[in-house]
């Protein structure tokens, strides 16, 4: 491959060897560094080559008798200077670089006679074709989530841009900005959903479209934590006493809140379970123990939050005394799959499916004189369940834990269990449902307005209203 200064004497002979059958070769220009001149068959053409993350990438400038040999160089001198600043190199650049030498004129997008600048997406687009394919594959919830995240308000000075030009230093530094004012998980967080939306980019059907880099932003990742300093700076982990366990019950049992949040927020607080999996029950999870006035519950693997990366198909089943199955007996005589159906539809022309897993934790919230969040609930269990009925951390784990209180390396047990451990289950559920209902009638006897259903619902709405007013504030 010659390299030499490119003349038009060059450029003559290239042009008088691109004739079939003769050899292919490439002609190097020492005035510009990247620039080459391509000979085929087909023609001679400019090219401009250049190194990154150790990969070499090529762009095709055009024919060489669309640009003369001066412009050829200051093209490629513009396409150097873009990626010392971490630009890419796309055809929208390219289609730039033909308006501004007077190739073509300037057309309104959708009207350009290069289509190849319609195939680039913009930041917008892309995240918008993402959450469709997230929809389709992931939870609602993760949906949910990634939308929230990538509506982060660093992003939006990057929305119109094609995703081709944005760098890992970019995001980075988008990252580094949510960090930097004090939500730093926050940040990781945002890090972790713009990995798995560039790699949606990265796809083989897509990477026409995008023009992104591959492997651009696999090693994003948000700056380090803070130091948190002395465990004494520490905030606490909040263990909420038995006598606000049972004035939740107490609360959730007023009238207070429709049945459907009344049958759910009892639930929570009988089995102490994640407020996902409660939110999301299907009806046919619930079974009837016969000749009983108690059931079970079984939660699948999609509601386990480590069962499917395990490999692990097996239910977490959980015993329902009389209490909580009176709780959810009700949820399941309606035309609904869910147990507990939300009361409008989360989408316009949707059908109407589960009830959102934040308004158990909103309930909580609008409760008067309740602090305990729905974790809280679990730690409650915990402390006080092994302390007072003395079953010691295993049962805890029998009744809390996704891994059925099981080693994940266990495999004997977790394929051969077949019996979910119920005798030693239902022991530990009807000890801790009995507790609850008495600190219930504990908490009514300390404080009679639990039993004033009215005077608590305008408690509980005045919460709510005070909610949104905030909200609104905030979005002013």
């Amino acid at each position: 491959m010659p390299s030499v200064e490119i003349t038009q004497k060059t450029v003559t002979k290239a042009k008088a060897d691109a004739k079939p059958g003769n050899p292919r070769y490439e002609i190097t220009d020492t005035r510009a560094r990247g620039l080459r001149l391509r000979v085929g068959p087909q023609g001679v053409v400019w090219q401009y080559r250049y190194e990154r993350n150790g990969k070499t990438h090529r762009v095709l400038l055009g024919g060489v008798d669309e640009w003369t040999i001066a412009e050829a160089r200051q093209i490629a001198g513009d396409a150097a200077a873009k990626l010392r600043a971490q630009y890419g190199l796309t055809d929208d650049w390219l289609h730039h670089q033909r308006i501004k030498h007077r190739k073509v004129t300037y057309s309104r997008p959708g009207k350009i006679d290069d289509d190849r600048k319609l195939l680039k997406w913009s930041l917008e687009t892309a995240i918008k074709e993402y959450l469709t394919e997230v929809q389709r594959t992931l939870k609602p919830k993760t949906h949910d989530d990634y939308k929230r995240m990538l509506g982060t308000p660093e992003l939006q000075p990057f929305m119109k841009r094609s995703v081709a030009t944005i760098t890992r230093q970019d995001l980075a530094g988008v990252v580094a900005a949510v960090h930097k004012r004090g939500v730093e998980r926050h940040a990781e967080h945002l890090a972790s959903v713009l990995r798995p939306l560039w790699s949606y980019l990265e796809r083989d059907d897509l990477i026409r479209k995008t023009g992104v880099q591959v492997g651009e932003m696999k090693t994003l990742a948000a700056p380090r934590r803070s130091r948190i300093g002395t465990l004494e700076k520490r905030k606490p982990k909040y263990t909420p006493a038995m006598l606000e366990v049972g004035r939740i019950l107490a609360i959730a049992r007023s009238g207070a809140f429709n049945p459907v949040t009344t049958a759910a927020l009892e639930l929570l607080v009988f089995t102490c379970q994640r407020i996902t999996p409660i939110a999301d029950a299907t009806c046919d999870e619930f079974h009837a123990l016969p000749g009983t006035d108690e059931g079970l519950w079984a939660m699948p693997t999609l509601h386990r939050k480590t069962a499917l990366r395990r490999g692990d198909l097996s239910d977490h089943v959980i015993p329902l005394p009389a209490p909580a199955w009176r709780a959810i007996k009700g949820q399941l005589q309606g035309d609904s799959d869910y147990a507990f159906p939300a009361a409008r539809p989360r989408r316009k022309g949707q059908e109407a499916s589960a009830m959102a897993s934040s308004n158990l934790s909103h309930a909580l919230r609008y409760m008067p004189g309740v602090t305990a969040t729905p974790h809280d609930l679990r730690r409650a269990f915990s402390t006080h369940g092994q302390r007072h009925f003395k079953w010691g951390l295993d049962g805890t784990k029998l009744i809390l834990d996704h891994n059925e209180g099981v080693a994940s390396g266990d495999v004997t047990a977790e394929s051969y269990d077949l019996d979910q451990s119920l005798d030693e289950k239902q022991p530990i559920m009807r000890s801790w449902c009995g507790w609850v209902e008495e600190w219930a009638a504990a908490a009514i006897a300390q404080d009679k307005r639990l039993s004033d259903g009215e005077w608590l619902a305008d408690q509980v709405k005045a919460s709510r209203d005070a909610d949104k007013k905030k909200a609104a504030k905030k979005a002013a």
